[in-house]
């Protein structure tokens, strides 16, 4: 059995890269999505998936880190070295609004966004999208944009209406180790009642360490918690909840390019 990591952000944390991937061969998670969240970060997300088989790559801007200085530097990057080209790169993020904890005002941060799912929607990229408190802006960008896919990564919303409408878009709802916080039983219910087919699991490490390691850096062997966690919720063997995760993850990335070779 198989696991994978579907948000990590393994150059913030304080180990070598090396090392980290090597924790989890040794239990047997072969395969992560480390994300970017500006050009630098974006630019070392791709050459880390190109040194490393079990890794692929996302790139984007950050609400936190949306800027008109930012967007032209990625988007000139993108354009000269073709990164698109790169079979690593499997998804634009991560992206989004943060009405909480972002510092740039909403306008702006709704501008980026649209500005990013334009540019992922042309290139046909999935796109991993942070969500914090902004529901409903979400949802009317992402409507500009008909069949545009991706990941609502680490779900916080409480609202089951939002999730709904997440879910009829066909988007997958990825859950951290928010997940297992007292106060989060919502998403303990949605991990629950969602169809199978639409779930995946994370890290966010080095963020949003599960219980029982909350307070500490977080890592990508973690997700192991999560995965025992929702196998309990839905009263499923952990070995059905992993190849259906893999599955999900395939079928959304896949047709990206570097993951043919492996869907099967």
């Amino acid at each position: 059995m198989t696991y994978l990591d579907s948000h990590v952000h393994i150059p913030l944390l304080n180990l070598p890269s090396s090392k980290v991937l090597d924790a989890c061969a040794e239990k047997n998670i072969t395969l992560l999505l480390n994300v970017g969240y500006d050009l630098l970060s974006s630019q070392q997300s791709l050459e880390l998936s190109i040194q490393h088989d079990s890794v692929y790559s996302a790139v984007g801007l950050h609400p936190h880190y949306v800027s008109e200085e930012q967007w032209r530097h990625i988007k000139d990057w993108s354009a000269q070295d073709q990164i698109f080209k790169h079979t690593r790169l499997i998804a634009w993020g991560e992206i989004g609004l943060d009405y909480v904890r972002s510092q740039v005002s909403h306008e702006r941060q709704q501008y980026f966004f649209d500005q990013q799912l334009q540019w992922a929607y042309q290139k046909r990229l999935p796109v991993l999208i942070h969500n914090r408190e902004a529901d409903q802006d979400i949802l009317r960008l992402l409507s500009k944009y008909p069949g545009i896919k991706g990941v609502m990564h680490c779900y916080s919303s409480p609202d089951d209406s939002f999730a709904d409408q997440v879910l009829a878009m066909n988007f997958l709802i990825s859950f951290a180790g928010n997940l297992s916080y007292p106060k989060s039983q919502f998403l303990r219910d949605l991990a629950q009642r969602m169809p199978l087919e639409s779930l995946l699991l994370e890290t966010d490490a080095p963020y949003l360490a599960p219980i029982p390691f909350r307070g500490r850096e977080n890592h990508p062997i973690h997700v192991l918690e999560l995965y025992q966690l929702i196998a309990k919720l839905r009263k499923i063997d952990e070995s059905l909840l992993a190849q259906a995760v893999e599955n999900n993850f395939h079928r959304l990335f896949g047709s990206t390019g570097g993951l043919n070779e492996t869907i099967t």
